[in-house]
């Protein structure tokens, strides 16, 4: 288990559907989880998106793209960075706390979510782990849910890198990973139609090369919209701009998620994030950059 303040920190690019993203994000770090915020701004931030983070005590850094093939390997950035914080999670901007997931930190190991949906499949690890001189086949594991054609077998490693924590200790691991996401950049063939997944898929190859000590987060830590009919607790919902169409029937006019398909258990906490909505659209409303763009905001008729 974890004693003390954990950090927690995202990265974000310069683009209005990541700047509203990054509000409700600081509303609901701000209000569920105690340790230092930090944000990481990959081409800088509006002024007003500024000042607003400084007002809610988010420390904010400069950034630049860590490799051009993957974006998603952004998420790097922090634990690479000499004077990131110590021991701290890494989270997606779309990544909403409704409760304290800092609980689930260890000292001693590296935890992601698992997999939701079989992505990429165990073929495509078996190429990957052949290519890169793993030895034998990687273990079989299953997702959540199934995906595309159904499919829910991939590799046992694989995980969802919507929100990642590494203590201090294993900090050193985070080389190990950017260098297998830098090495995917002349292999992209070998990810077929997954390569928008570098982050994910070097991170398991790299946790095999290590054996870096891991286990899997709670799924409840990254909750996307198709676990909430399943599970009673919620510590953070996933709500990429990519799901949500999918689910139109669940969100309002005004972006609330709503609860009548959902375990009541969950009730309160999704009305209290609705709240956070409300507080994140007038924010928004007083940011030049977005006043205009927040239409889009967890609107299940937006296409990106």
């Amino acid at each position: 288990m974890r004693r003390g303040a954990v950090g927690v920190t995202t990265v974000v690019d310069a683009h209005p559907r990541f700047w509203c993203e990054l509000v409700l994000w600081t509303i609901c770090a701000r209000d569920h989880l105690p340790g230092p915020k930090r944000v990481y701004a990959v081409g800088g931030l509006p002024k007003a998106l500024e000042a607003f983070l400084d007002r809610a005590g988010v420390e904010l850094c400069p950034a630049s793209t860590l490799m051009s093939h993957s974006p998603h390997c952004n998420k790097l950035i922090p634990f690479l960075d000499p004077q990131g914080l110590e021991d701290q999670i890494v989270t997606d901007c779309d990544v909403f706390a409704t409760g304290d997931f800092t609980r689930f930190f260890r000292d001693d190991q590296v935890r992601l979510p698992p997999n939701n949906h079989g992505v990429p499949p165990l073929e495509v690890f078996d190429r990957v782990f052949a290519a890169a001189g793993l030895d034998g086949h990687p273990e079989p594991g299953l997702s959540i849910f199934p995906g595309r054609d159904e499919n829910m077998e991939t590799y046992v490693g694989n995980v969802s890198a919507g929100v990642i924590c590494v203590p201090s200790a294993l900090r050193p691991f985070c080389e190990t990973w950017r260098a297998r996401a830098e090495w995917f950049a002349h292999r992209l063939d070998l990810l077929g139609r997954y390569k928008g997944h570098v982050d994910q898929i070097s991170f398991a190859v790299a946790a095999a090369e290590t054996g870096v000590s891991f286990s899997h987060l709670p799924a409840q830590a990254n909750a996307v919209l198709q676990l909430l009919p399943h599970v009673q607790s919620l510590y953070a919902l996933h709500l990429t701009s990519g799901h949500i169409p999918r689910f139109r029937n669940w969100f309002s006019a005004k972006g609330h998620l709503q609860t009548h398909a959902l375990p009541v258990a969950q009730h309160d906490a999704i009305a209290a994030f609705n709240d956070r909505v409300d507080m994140a659209m007038g924010v928004l409303a007083n940011i030049p950059e977005t006043a205009m763009f927040r239409e889009n905001f967890l609107n299940p008729d937006y296409r990106r």
